[in-house]
């Protein structure tokens, strides 16, 4: 690994942290360290209210492992501090296999039952598998290495749902609570299907965004007649439900909140279209 490839993973974490409203100071200077850690100068110290995280991003070689080493006994005796690594090559290179991401789906919801805080960390593993593979589909730009990264870009080209993107990091913090603080968060059962069924549409190429469905069908059926005034509450609920038959048979892989949510976007585009 070189030192790019260090450096742009640091950048990830960096950028990773802020939006989980930790403040980052970057190869912090000798006055900015805890006189605990000596000479030891960290990679990055992030602070969030009385937490203090102290950073490493680093390879696997012998004298990585010795910092790391180090850091790890001295970070201890910092007051509400943790040391936390971020291992370069820990991210998949290869396109993660279909089987692979539904067998975690299948290996959550079953874990889910009895825990489920375990439960959403094993569905977030299937989440961010098949947002890769899901990326790697679209044609991301390969720099976006994290899945946090190709979330935002997914949904940044309309290729991800507002209500899907803002519910799915909302429930990242939730994520992150549980994996990185041991906090006694317990998800509901409601939240967890909704990580597992994102997975799985994405994992099986299936998933569509509101504005995909707007945009396909506008493209192919580009004759909206609004209905009269006298006619308006009984044309729009044919339309409603004629719609909604068009969309499902189109997208049968889509959350039926979407097809609604599409089905009402495309009525209002047509009633703002002149009346004949």
């Amino acid at each position: 690994m070189s030192q790019e490839d260090v450096l742009r993973r640091l950048e990830e974490v960096v950028a990773e942290l802020r939006d989980d409203g930790w403040t980052v100071l970057v190869e912090p200077r000798a006055q900015a360290l805890p006189s605990e850690l000596g000479d030891l100068q960290p990679d990055f110290i992030a602070t969030r209210a009385t937490e203090v995280l102290v950073g490493e991003v680093a390879s696997r070689t012998s004298v990585a492992r010795e910092r790391v080493n180090e850091l790890a006994r001295q970070v201890p005796r910092v007051r509400n501090a943790r040391f936390v690594v971020y291992w370069l090559g820990d991210t998949a290179e290869e396109e993660p296999a279909v089987t692979a991401i539904l067998k975690y789906v299948a290996d959550a919801s079953a874990v889910a039952v009895t825990s489920p805080p375990a439960g959403l960390l094993m569905a977030w593993s299937a989440l961010e598998a098949a947002i890769a593979r899901f990326a790697i589909g679209k044609a991301l730009d390969e720099r976006l290495r994290t899945p946090r990264q190709q979330l935002s870009a997914l949904y940044s080209l309309g290729y991800v749902s507002e209500s899907d993107h803002d519910r799915l990091i909302a429930l990242w913090r939730t994520r992150s609570e549980i994996a990185h603080r041991a906090a006694m968060v317990k998800p509901s059962q409601s939240d967890i299907d909704f990580v597992l069924g994102i997975a799985r549409r994405m994992a099986t190429d299936r998933y569509v965004s509101v504005d995909q469905m707007v945009e396909w069908y506008l493209d192919n059926y580009k004759k909206l007649v609004a209905p009269s005034a006298e006619q308006a509450k009984s044309a729009s609920q044919y339309k409603v439900e004629d719609l909604h038959q068009v969309l499902s048979t189109r997208f049968s892989g889509a959350a039926m909140l979407d097809i609604e949510l599409a089905a009402s976007l495309i009525l209002e585009q047509a009633d703002d279209s002149p009346r004949s």
